[in-house]
């Protein structure tokens, strides 16, 4: 997962996902004709998709827009890829679960910007275990009336395998943890319910959030385990000689929770694709109160 370069690669399926999302929901945001605003991306990640598909959307009166990201290796690599949009575009490395936010690089940066206008988050969120204080944060970071789009993943046939590992004597050694990296919804049977609950709870205004079901085909059954495999945490635990065994392996239960998924959530799509990515994501649009002061 600290492998920028390699993400960068192999994430034709969440640039897609993004740029649809960007396409359907960017026009319900008001941005001010006469104010600079600074602009947030949690989780940005090798930075392709900051620079790429949410910057060249901004109006050309946004005065910052600041990535961050809770790995640093991620947040060097997106740096130094774009140090000709230097200074209106910058990256921080912060967990956004951070307990003393105020202490961190991005709560510096959100005083001295005075706070975020806009806080956008794509893919990240599902791997923050702490919730509430994410979004405590998120709320803090916005100005008051500012406004957020978040998407993330709350159930993939992808958690799934993990879990079957897991329940594997052969690989259940590297994957003590797989329920760590598993989305807090995953489980959950009504994701919009229990977000939205969170998220008013932290004081946000839910103007909208909906699932959505999401589907991308790879050209190659190799394009598709490579684009896998750059997500699974637990590769670099297994043994350079057993990685080729435990790919298979892994790649065989996806295959098998990819049709139990298909079963679930879609009644016109029974036929198999090996090679396509499914998952189900949460995409919502928060307002930060006028008056909010937490």
């Amino acid at each position: 997962m600290n492998q920028p370069a390699l993400y960068a690669r192999s994430n034709a399926a969440q640039r897609e996902s993004v740029s649809r999302m960007l396409r359907d929901w960017a026009g319900r945001l008001r941005w001010s004709p006469e104010e600079q605003e600074a602009v947030l991306d949690v989780g940005c990640g090798p930075s392709d998709v900051t620079a790429q598909l949410l910057l060249p959307r901004l109006p050309s009166s946004v005065r910052a827009l600041v990535g961050h990201d809770v790995s640093e290796e991620m947040v060097r690599h997106a740096a130094a890829a774009n140090t000709a949009l230097a200074p209106r575009l910058r990256f921080l490395c912060t967990d956004i679960a951070a307990r003393d936010l105020p202490a961190t690089p991005l709560g510096a940066c959100a005083q001295q910007l005075q706070g975020f206008h806009k806080v956008f988050s794509f893919y990240a969120l599902h791997w923050v275990a702490d919730q509430r204080t994410s979004l405590r944060n998120i709320h803090s970071l916005l100005r008051p009336g500012g406004e957020a789009l978040l998407l993330f993943v709350v159930n993939s046939p992808m958690y799934d395998a993990y879990i079957a590992m897991q329940n594997n004597p052969r690989w259940c050694d590297f994957m003590k943890d797989a329920n760590g990296f598993i989305s807090p919804y995953h489980r959950s049977t009504d994701p919009v319910l229990d977000f939205s609950t969170v998220l008013r709870q932290m004081g946000f205004n839910v103007h909208a959030c909906r699932l959505e079901h999401f589907r991308y085909c790879y050209p190659t059954m190799q394009n598709f385990k490579d684009s896998t495999m750059v997500l699974n945490p637990f590769l670099k635990e297994v043994p350079e000689e057993l990685k080729t065994l435990f790919i298979n392996d892994f790649m065989r239960e996806h295959q098998r929770e990819k049709v139990k998924y298909m079963s679930m959530v879609s009644s016109q799509e029974s036929e198999r694709n090996d090679t396509a990515l499914y998952h189900l994501h949460l995409i919502t649009h928060v307002e930060k109160h006028n008056q909010d002061v937490l």
